[in-house]
């Protein structure tokens, strides 16, 4: 809520933006964000707008790059609070 990594999203855009998708999942496996807005980006809340625990989450972005290649990307981000 300072100003400063409030929201985590992807950047870039040399991708067809059609095809874009990001998903968050806690370490239980829920999903707790999705969007196929690629200028939506996570807040640290979950689906039913309550403050996700501090912790670690999995994301997966999903995506068709502009040469026609489908990609999957993953990886993890850390919410402090």
């Amino acid at each position: 809520g300072n100003g400063s990594n409030d929201t985590f999203g992807p950047a870039g855009k040399y991708f067809d933006m059609q095809s874009y998708s990001m998903r968050i999942f806690n370490r239980w496996g829920k999903m707790v964000f999705q969007s196929n807005d690629f200028f939506e980006q996570w807040d640290g809340k979950n689906a039913d707008g309550s403050i996700s625990p501090m912790d670690t989450y999995v994301w997966i972005i999903q995506l068709t790059d502009m040469d026609g290649n489908y990609k999957i990307m993953r990886g993890s981000v850390t919410l402090l609070l």
